[in-house]
């Protein structure tokens, strides 16, 4: 093998490592791009081309975004209502029916006359001291509900759906991507925060915690 041959290997050699490089670093972009048809929405065939294709995918991931805030404030009151039906219930259990009121006239009755009769002979009562700790408003364990837990696992799967929707087209380093979700979920804010920070955050929790134990 003389020395031509042995360069032109090494030269196809160099171009084969080169083109691999290349097609590793176009898969592997770490860096944001505004080029149309240079990203894939969620499949290889949705790729815009155009301006047009570009605004509709962006124009779709906004409205994405706003959805993905209403699935949380919806969660956020449907958590409401399910620990006031926890609350409810667990109430109903604890709770014994009162005695008739025939039954308390008469062992008061009773009562009285032994008291009476033998008053001397009994101790002083002892001091009525506060209870040190105020019965929790919920049980440390809520049983298992079907009709509550089944529709927070879908709740809470459709919400991750959406939720990696939006990662994904966010790691395609796609600026008008990225600037379409980040746009989305501020006007998602705008529209719902306030029902996930007042339900979702405890301010209602506490206010009913509080109503319970006074």
């Amino acid at each position: 093998m003389d020395m031509s041959s042995m360069g032109g290997m090494s030269s196809m050699g160099g171009m084969n490592m080169g083109q691999s490089n290349g097609t590793t670093a176009s898969m592997m972009n770490t860096a944001f791009t505004t080029r149309l048809a240079a990203s894939n929405l969620w499949f290889s065939t949705w790729t815009p081309t155009t301006a047009g294709a570009t605004f509709g995918a962006c124009l779709g991931l906004f409205f994405l975004a706003i959805l993905s805030r209403f699935l949380s404030a919806i969660k956020a009151c449907a958590e409401v209502a399910w620990a006031e039906s926890i609350r409810r219930e667990h109430r109903q259990r604890t709770q014994r029916p009162p005695p008739p009121l025939s039954s308390l006239s008469s062992d008061a009755t009773g009562l009285v006359k032994t008291l009476s009769a033998d008053d001397s002979s009994l101790p002083p009562p002892p001091p009525a001291t506060p209870s040190a700790t105020p019965l929790p408003a919920l049980p440390f364990s809520p049983a298992f509900h079907l009709a509550v837990d089944l529709p927070r696992a879908l709740l809470f799967g459709l919400q991750s759906f959406v939720a990696y929707l939006l990662m994904l087209a966010v790691m395609t380093f796609d600026a008008w991507f990225f600037i379409a979700v980040l746009l989305g979920l501020m006007a998602g804010e705008v529209a719902f925060g306030r029902f996930i920070v007042l339900l979702g955050g405890g301010v209602l929790g506490h206010s009913h915690g509080g109503a319970e134990g006074h």
